[in-house]
């Protein structure tokens, strides 16, 4: 079976979060953090580091935000597990849980094809949309 279902947390709640079935995780902090201590029991942990924010139209990126290369890390990572045999839980964190973790948690969902629940009022479009534009990148996007 494949992964059956998400859940999206601040890194602290992350860190208390105890597995009660095979779990994998997705870890997003900002660059220069030191990595969060997931309980042992999480079986992959795919660790990105990048800033919660959107680019301003065309200058320079000053800050390091989603790059389409973690993009395809994320979705690799979500189509391994999810065609693995036994059920598996996703947890996925990122600081304050509300804004990178959403919008990662809302593309995992619908490429899963499981339920998820949570506020959304802070998704952060950038990371939704270089998810989509990487994942199905013969689709326009407006």
């Amino acid at each position: 079976m494949p992964i059956q279902s998400l859940e999206f947390l601040s890194v602290d709640e992350a860190q208390a979060f105890v597995p009660k079935l095979q779990a994998v995780a997705i870890s997003i902090l900002t660059p220069g953090r030191a990595p969060a201590q997931l309980h042992c029991d999480i079986e992959d942990v795919l660790r990105l580091y990048f800033h919660d924010g959107v680019p301003h139209g065309t200058e320079p990126r000053k800050v390091d935000l989603l790059s389409t290369e973690q993009a395809q890390a994320i979705i690799d990572f979500l189509r391994h597990h999810h065609a693995q045999p036994l059920p598996r839980h996703l947890l996925i964190h990122c600081e304050a849980g509300i804004s990178r973790s959403a919008a990662v948690a809302v593309f995992s969902a619908s490429e899963c094809r499981v339920p998820l629940n949570g506020q959304f009022a802070f998704l952060n479009p950038w990371v939704l949309s270089t998810l989509v534009k990487t994942a199905y990148p013969y689709y326009v996007l407006d």
